[in-house]
């Protein structure tokens, strides 16, 4: 009998590679590791997808004037533009942006991809991924996992998440519940790149 101990085979759960897609302020697309994207100014850059707008949807985008710099930002929902409304004058925010950024990964549950809707930069330098929700989908499955998968990669870079179920700032990590993997999924990913606003 052989002396060789052969090395443990990976687990599922330690499968986790992400990559970050993002458009850049010239409009050139990139897609990075997710070590790398902690240097990138998210909030220079361009709309990673435009936002549908078509009749009888469920939501009602539109754009919010930025005070901070006076120039537009593009919201999905009249939520989100509530959330943009107080980052603006939250005089902690020093710049924003919409659509900023999608995540392409696989984890143990399958393949996902994810858009953001808000990147937020603090003065101190610091990072807050913001996702709006409508609040009806609280405990939805789907969005529970979308949640966990989001946030394990925000750790990642030290960055904090929040959902925002409505406009108000509730403490994180209050529904860090265990989540189990949904039945595979058609991937639903946004089209292009749409100039959009970011920082000042």
């Amino acid at each position: 009998m052989s002396g060789d101990a052969k090395a443990p085979e990976p687990s599922g759960r330690d499968i986790d590679m992400v990559r970050v897609r993002y458009v850049d302020s010239e409009g050139f697309q990139h897609l990075v590791r997710l070590e790398e994207a902690a240097d990138v100014p998210f909030e220079d850059g361009r709309m990673v997808r435009a936002i549908p707008s078509h009749r009888d949807q469920g939501h009602m985008p539109g754009q919010y004037w930025v005070a901070k710099w006076g120039d537009f930002a593009d919201y999905e929902s009249v939520l989100e533009s509530k959330w943009l409304t107080l980052l603006d004058f939250d005089p902690q925010v020093t710049a924003f942006a919409t659509q900023p950024l999608e995540f392409d990964a696989i984890d143990a549950c399958g393949a996902w991809q994810h858009t953001p809707d808000v990147f937020v930069r603090h003065r101190d330098g610091s990072v807050l991924l913001l996702d709006v929700k409508n609040p009806e989908l609280r405990d939805d499955p789907e969005v529970l996992l979308q949640e966990e998968r989001t946030r394990r990669t925000c750790e990642r870079l030290d960055w904090e998440l929040l959902n925002g179920f409505g406009a108000e700032r509730a403490a994180l990590g209050e529904r860090r519940s265990a989540v189990q993997c949904p039945a595979p999924a058609a991937s639903r990913r946004g089209s292009g790149a749409t100039p959009a606003r970011a920082g000042p």
